[in-house]
């Protein structure tokens, strides 16, 4: 099973979170946003979520909040891919952007 992170839960990232809920390979999806009401109202539609407010500027709050992740969905503007890719290094989790 599998623990993915969706940072970035607008158009797309809320999209594939819906998505993901579906998939049974999926045990837990991390809503995270800067918008912790769109994380939030995002996780309420989800049977396998919570939700986080995250601000991506701050690559510290990224690598914690991606521990533990096996895959990191990328749904930011291009200018947070640096910091994203960091955290998934840190993490040790694949990355998937939309952005880049």
């Amino acid at each position: 099973m599998k623990k993915i992170i969706i940072i970035g839960v607008g158009a797309q990232g809320s999209t594939i979170a819906k998505r993901l809920d579906e998939h049974p390979g999926v045990s837990e999806i991390i809503c995270a946003d800067y918008d912790f009401a769109a994380a939030e109202a995002l996780k309420n539609q989800l049977g396998k979520a919570a939700a986080i407010q995250l601000d991506a500027r701050a690559l510290g709050k990224l690598i914690d909040a991606a521990k533990g992740c096996h895959v990191i969905v990328n749904g930011l503007p291009l200018e947070f891919n640096l910091n994203v890719m960091e955290a998934a290094l840190a993490a040790n989790a694949s990355y998937i952007d939309m952005a880049g």
